[in-house]
C-alpha cells in the first residue's frame, strides 16, 4: 500500500470506511427489529445517539487538538477498534432490549464522531502541500456503500442480520491497516503558534457569533438533512407504503449511494465553472425536489425519481461543504469547524428526524409524517437559500460568472462578424 499514490490510499479509505459503515447505517431499522425494537424505540436510539454525538464529536476534536502529539489515524484506529467490539457484541449475542438501545446508540454516536477525523485529514495533507481530492476520493465511498447496499440487502434477506456486526468489522480492520500506510498529520499540524495565540485571546467569543453565515447555511440544510434521515431510516416503511417489496431497500440504498459518486466527482469542477455558492444553491434547491418527491411517491417511479436527486443535494452539499469550511474558517477553527458540519447534518438532524420520526409514526402514521417532512424542508431551503445570498463569496462568484459569461460572448460576436 504504500507504493500507491496519497490519492488512491484516500480513496480506498473512503471506500473501506463508507462500506464497512453501510452495515451500520444502511439497516439501522431492519437490524433493530430484528433485535425486537419498534419504531419508537429505534427513533430513539438513533435520535439521542446522534443527539450525544453533537457533544461527542467537539469534545473529541478538541481533545485531540490539545494533546497534538497523536496522529488522526491513531485516534482513529482506538476509535474504530471500539465500534467493531460494539457491534460484533450486538450481533452475536442476545441481549436485553434496553442494552441493546444503549450499546447500538454508543456504537452509532462514536461512528458518527469518527468521521470529521477522516475529512480533517484531505485538509491537513492540502496545507502540508499533499494534494488529494476530498470530492472524487468521497465519491468512491458513495460507490462502495451503493455496492454493500445491494450485497448485503440479499444477504439479509438469505442469512438474517447477525452476520452484520463481521462484515462492518472485516472492513474497518482494512480501514485501520490501510491509515498505518499513510503519511502521519496530526490535530493541530497547520496551525501556527500565532494562530493559537489568537485563538486564546477571542476564547470569549463563541464559535457560532464569529461565523454567523456558516451556521445559518448549515441551519438550513441541517433541516433538509433531517427529512433525509428520517426518510432513510424508515424507507422500508415507504416502500411498504407504495405496494412494494421489501427486498427494494437494497436497491433504494444503492440507487442514492450511487448517484452521490459523479456528483461527488463533477463537483470541483462546477465549483470552478459556476463558483461555490452558486453550486450550493444547487444543491440546496435539489434537496427540495428530492425529499418532496420521495414524501408523495405513490410509485416506484416518483420513488427512484426522488432518490436521483440524492447525490445532487447530499452528494454536491457533502463534496463542498469542506472547501467551503476551509475558505470561511480561521485555520484554527478547522478542526471544530468540521464536527460542526457532523454536528448540524448526522447530529441535529440525524437527532430530530429519527427520534420523532419513529413517535410520529406510530401515533399519526406515516401519511402525517411525510407531510410534516415536506414543510420541513420548505422551511430548510428557504433558511439554506437565504444564508447563500447574504454571504459576499455569493455576489462575487456571480459577477465573476457574469463577466466571463459577457466575454464569451464577444468572443463569439467577433467570431460571427469575422
Amino acid at each position: 500500500m504504500k507504493n500507491l499514490s496519497l490519492q488512491t490510499r484516500y480513496s480506498i479509505a473512503q471506500g473501506l470506511y463508507w462500506a464497512a459503515g453501510c452495515a451500520l447505517f444502511g439497516f439501522v431499522a431492519v437490524f433493530l427489529k430484528e433485535k425486537g425494537l419498534g419504531n419508537t424505540e429505534i427513533g430513539l436510539t438513533v435520535g439521542l445517539a446522534s443527539l450525544a454525538s453533537c457533544c461527542l464529536s467537539p469534545l473529541l476534536s478538541s481533545l485531540a487538538a490539545k494533546h497534538n502529539k497523536i496522529s488522526i489515524q491513531e485516534y482513529l484506529i482506538l476509535f474504530l477498534i471500539i465500534t467493531m467490539i460494539l457491534f460484533c457484541s450486538l450481533s452475536l449475542f442476545a441481549l436485553p432490549a434496553i442494552l441493546t438501545m444503549v450499546l447500538f446508540g454508543l456504537l452509532y454516536c462514536l461512528n458518527v464522531s469518527t468521521n470529521p477525523f477522516l475529512s480533517q485529514m484531505v485538509m491537513n495533507y492540502s496545507q502540508e502541500g499533499k494534494r488529494v481530492d476530498f470530492g472524487s476520493a468521497r465519491g468512491i465511498g458513495s460507490i462502495s456503500y451503493a455496492i454493500a447496499a445491494v450485497v448485503l440487502g440479499q444477504l439479509i434477506s438469505g442469512i438474517g442480520v447477525h452476520f452484520l456486526g463481521l462484515i462492518y468489522m472485516i472492513g474497518m480492520a482494512a480501514l485501520i491497516l490501510l491509515l498505518q500506510s499513510m503519511p502521519k498529520t496530526y490535530p493541530a499540524s497547520s496551525v501556527k503558534k500565532e494562530a493559537v495565540r489568537h485563538q486564546t485571546k477571542n476564547k470569549e467569543k463563541s464559535f457560532i457569533t464569529r461565523y454567523p453565515l456558516f451556521f445559518i447555511l448549515l441551519t438550513g440544510f441541517s433541516l433538509c438533512f433531517m427529512v433525509s434521515s428520517c426518510m432513510s431510516t424508515y424507507m422500508i416503511n415507504i416502500i411498504d407504503k407504495i405496494g412494494m417489496s421489501q427486498s427494494l431497500l437494497g436497491v433504494c440504498l444503492f440507487m442514492m449511494a450511487a448517484s452521490e459518486l459523479p456528483m461527488m466527482m463533477m463537483a470541483p469542477r462546477l465549483k470552478s465553472r459556476f463558483g461555490l455558492m452558486p453550486v450550493l444553491l444547487i444543491a440546496a434547491l435539489a434537496y427540495g425536489v428530492r425529499n418532496i418527491c420521495i414524501a408523495t411517491a405513490d410509485s416506484m417511479m416518483m420513488l427512484i425519481i426522488g432518490l436521483i436527486f440524492h447525490g445532487m443535494s447530499y452528494g454536491v452539499f457533502t463534496a463542498l461543504i469542506t472547501d467551503y469550511a476551509g475558505s470561511a474558517l480561521a485555520a484554527e477553527d478547522r478542526m471544530l469547524g468540521q464536527s460542526w458540519i457532523a454536528i448540524s447534518t448526522t447530529g441535529i438532524g440525524g437527532t430530530i428526524g429519527n427520534l420523532f420520526g419513529g413517535m410520529l409514526q406510530d401515533v399519526f402514521g406515516l401519511s402525517v409524517l411525510l407531510k410534516l417532512c415536506i414543510v420541513i424542508t420548505v422551511i430548510g431551503i428557504m433558511i439554506a437559500v437565504s444564508g447563500i445570498l447574504r454571504d459576499s463569496a455569493f455576489s462575487e462568484d456571480l459577477t465573476h460568472l457574469l463577466r466571463r459569461k459577457k466575454s464569451c460572448y464577444r468572443v463569439n460576436q467577433h467570431s460571427s462578424i469575422g
